[in-house]
């Protein structure tokens, strides 16, 4: 009998060890694509004169082409993820599913461990009254505004090691260094989008970034205090807006090797009677140009926007008679101003607020 389990423990170590071999006889289930490796599998090396290399070669093909690699990567990470391990320092795992952006110490921020300096001080005041007073001189008023974190707007999600503290934040701060040390105006788009809370999700569960029924909330927020510098800013009403259900395959799953596996489900909004249109004679390689026909007495809009602007645009298209909007890291302001627009919006992410301080 004891000889008989031996002989089973045997065959069953040679089949698990020989298996990857065989099993590249077998059809593969699946690919590599959603495992967000960030580099090329290895391709069976050429022959060379060297037989090291081409063994060391054969060997790494073998290792990112072995039979069901993928499958065995993934219930690897399903395990992490079911024990609460992320799989990376840049994702924080939270409850119900959510996944947040932790690569610029948002954790940190949200409980206030990140106090700005005089130095910050002085280069956000004078960067940015800088900013202000070149557009004046140049006929366009200037506004900012800064994208919650996902942290700041669902802190619920989070697990209790990242809740936030009572401390200010760094938008926090720069805000109130802005609105006591200088007059550009900064929208602060938190209370509209806390206020929408309880229907439907403003970001996505498993990106880094708000949704566009999120960058609507921010929108109205945002033409509110437009408006009242400039009368004619349209804003669309909630007639003339439709919805459609989509699904949205976020950077934070991808970052956890579930790209494709983890999907989020939200609205995009439509304008069914706009006119609107992207206007190949006003565009350059630095902006895309859209016109609206059927406001032309609304003012022209330049905004200059980080990868949350994209949602933006969406809605701000709707309020102006012309937008021109780029995504550029640096900005040549003084070519982007050839669009002669009447208002300038400068918007940056809340883990990236302090851009704010270069000019």
């Amino acid at each position: 009998m004891k000889k008989t389990g031996t002989v089973l423990f045997l065959a069953l170590a040679m089949l698990m060890i020989l298996f990857p071999t065989l099993g590249h006889l077998l059809p593969q289930p699946g690919s590599s694509e959603d495992l967000n490796e960030n580099r090329a599998l290895a391709k069976w090396p050429e022959k060379a004169k060297d037989i090291k290399a081409f063994v060391q070669g054969v060997e790494s093909w073998f290792n990112d082409h072995l039979a069901f690699r993928d499958q065995l990567i993934e219930t690897n990470l399903r395990m992490d993820l079911a024990l609460g391990e992320s799989p990376t320092s840049t994702v924080i795992l939270g409850t119900n599913g959510w996944l947040f952006f932790n690569e610029f110490d948002e954790d940190k921020d949200l409980r206030g461990e990140i106090v700005l300096d005089e130095e910050d001080r002085e280069a956000l005041v004078t960067a940015q009254s800088a900013m202000q007073a070149y557009l004046k001189d140049r006929g366009a008023s200037y506004y900012v505004v800064i994208a919650p974190n996902k942290q700041t707007i669902y802190p619920e999600y989070l697990p209790l090691s990242s809740q936030p503290g009572n401390k200010p934040t760094r938008m926090d701060q720069v805000l109130r260094i802005l609105g006591e040390d200088t007059s550009v105006p900064c929208v602060d788009v938190r209370p509209a989008l806390l206020a929408a809370k309880g229907g439907p999700d403003l970001y996505y569960r498993y990106d880094s970034h708000w949704n566009e029924s999120g960058s609507y909330h921010a929108f109205l927020a945002l033409a509110e205090r437009l408006k009242k510098d400039y009368p004619n800013l349209y804003i669309p009403s909630p007639e003339e807006i439709t919805t459609e259900p989509g699904t949205f395959q976020g950077d934070l799953a991808s970052m956890i090797g579930m790209g494709g596996k983890y999907v989020d489900h939200t609205l995009w909004y439509q304008f069914p009677n706009s006119h609107v249109y992207e206007s190949d004679e006003l565009s350059n390689e630095m902006l895309n140009a859209y016109v609206n026909p059927d406001h032309p007495e609304a003012p022209k809009i330049l905004f200059l926007h980080d990868s949350f602007g994209p949602a933006l645009t969406t809605f701000l298209v709707q309020s102006c008679s012309e937008l021109y909007e780029t995504i550029l890291d640096v900005y040549p302001v003084e070519s982007l101003l050839e669009c002669e627009p009447d208002i300038v919006i400068f918007e940056r992410v809340e883990r990236n607020c302090l851009a704010l301080e270069e000019n």
